[in-house]
């Protein structure tokens, strides 16, 4: 029977880096959820993209990608972003910004006319 190779051997060889001085590390990059947190306030941090879903039937649209944004919060650790998804009324959002401060609310959910589930409702506000 041959002996099977050390996962301590591994790590050894691996090879690793540094983040250089000077940057602020990020530790977690997290889907904002209304439900859990229902007002996000912060900074826009940046923007993005990721695949699109359907969400009626939860397969991936090949080659079909859905904005993100990012928002750097005022509470919570200095080190923590939030992805907030393109949505219906989401799109003011990506007209803003990097560094603009922002608010959004999720006021609720709305019975739409077609689908099974409700929406969910939010409002967006720009701090001047």
């Amino acid at each position: 029977m041959a002996k099977s190779r050390s996962s301590n051997k591994d790590a050894e060889i691996m090879k690793t880096a540094q983040l250089p001085e000077g940057v602020r590390k990020l530790d977690n990059q997290l889907t904002w959820d209304p439900t859990d947190m229902p007002l996000l306030e912060g900074s826009i941090a940046g923007f993005g993209a990721s695949p699109a879903k359907n969400f009626n039937d939860g397969n991936w649209f090949p080659g079909k990608t859905q904005r993100i944004i990012k928002v750097q919060p005022n509470d919570g650790p200095a080190n923590t972003l939030y992805i907030v998804y393109e949505g219906g009324n989401m799109s003011a959002l990506f007209d803003l910004a990097i560094g603009t401060h922002i608010a959004i609310a999720f006021t609720g959910m709305r019975k739409v006319e077609g689908r099974n589930k409700p929406v969910r409702v939010f409002e967006i506000g720009v701090y001047e």
